[in-house]
């Protein structure tokens, strides 16, 4: 699959952000040129690293609709700024997730905004059929506890499951 150059740049945040949790021992700076080189696929790395953040509360099975054994999908993703009306300058900071419908059970979202050069992290338990997309900005159903909830780190969102 290749990689563009705007593409990998962010991937190596992603990379950083999630690399002390990588079940493997790898020099950081050699994984990180491979990244820069789009030879690193970072949906399946952070994958890796959210089972092993969990500490055995699920395993990684990466099947079609799950990735891991508990059945959560793990997704990553870039915040980007949309405008709301046409003739506004303003945009609000949003996430959208592309054919959530074939999910077999809740989302771990690890996201990236590139303005701020932060990671915020969702934990979406209610999924829409289709496509899912909130502002982060705003008291979304998805982070009020609603829908989904804003965890602090990491491994707080590897290790959140939600009662039943």
């Amino acid at each position: 699959m290749a990689t563009t150059d705007a593409a990998s740049i962010l991937d190596v945040f992603f990379i950083k952000e999630t690399f002390k949790y990588y079940p493997k021992k790898y020099n950081i700076e050699e994984l990180l040129d491979k990244t820069k080189d789009g030879i690193i696929q970072r949906d399946r790395f952070v994958e890796m690293c959210m089972t092993n953040a969990s500490e055995g509360m699920y395993s990684s099975i990466s099947e079609d609709g799950r990735d891991h054994s508990d059945d959560s999908d793990t997704k990553t993703v870039t915040i980007q700024r949309l405008k709301k009306q046409k003739l506004s300058s303003k945009t609000t900071p949003m996430i959208t997730i592309k054919k959530v419908g074939n999910k077999k059970g809740h989302l771990r979202v690890v996201a990236f905004d590139p303005k701020y050069e932060i990671f915020r992290f969702f934990y979406i338990w209610d999924l829409p059929r289709n496509h899912l997309q909130f502002s982060v900005e705003n008291n979304s159903k998805y982070i009020n506890g609603t829908s989904g909830i804003e965890l602090k780190c990491f491994s707080d969102l590897a290790k959140y499951r939600k009662n039943a």
